[in-house]
C-alpha cells in the first residue's frame, strides 16, 4: 500500500521515546502457532484480551528478523486508533530488538 491515495495508511516507524526496559514477550503455544506460521496470509480470531496485539506485534518482528522487507508486510485492524496503537507498539518492538542486538 502506498502512502499517497485517498484512504491510504504506511506502516512507518515512530521515534520511540527511549529505550524500553521490559522483557521482550514470550509467545505461548497457541501464540507460536500463529508467530511461526511460514507465510502467506493468516487470519487470527480471537476475544477481547486474549494477547492478539502482543501476537500480531511479534510476528511481524519475526518475519523483519527472517528477513522479510517490513514494506511487503500488511497487517489490517479495526479502525484509525487501534491502527496507530499497532503502529506504535510494533515499532517499539522493533527497536528494543534492534537494541538487543
Amino acid at each position: 500500500m502506498g502512502g499517497s491515495g485517498v484512504g491510504g495508511y504506511r506502516l512507518v516507524r515512530a521515534d520511540p521515546s527511549g529505550p524500553d526496559d521490559r522483557a521482550l514477550p514470550v509467545p505461548d503455544a497457541s501464540q507460536r502457532v500463529v508467530v511461526e506460521h511460514p507465510g502467506g496470509p493468516l487470519l487470527v480470531l480471537a476475544g477481547p484480551g486474549t494477547g492478539k496485539t502482543t501476537t500480531v506485534v511479534e510476528t511481524v518482528a519475526e518475519r523483519i528478523r527472517l528477513g522479510t522487507d517490513p514494506e511487503r508486510v500488511l497487517v489490517l485492524t479495526f479502525g484509525r486508533r487501534a491502527a496507530v496503537r499497532l503502529r506504535d507498539a510494533m515499532a517499539a518492538r522493533l527497536a528494543r530488538a534492534a537494541a538487543a542486538t
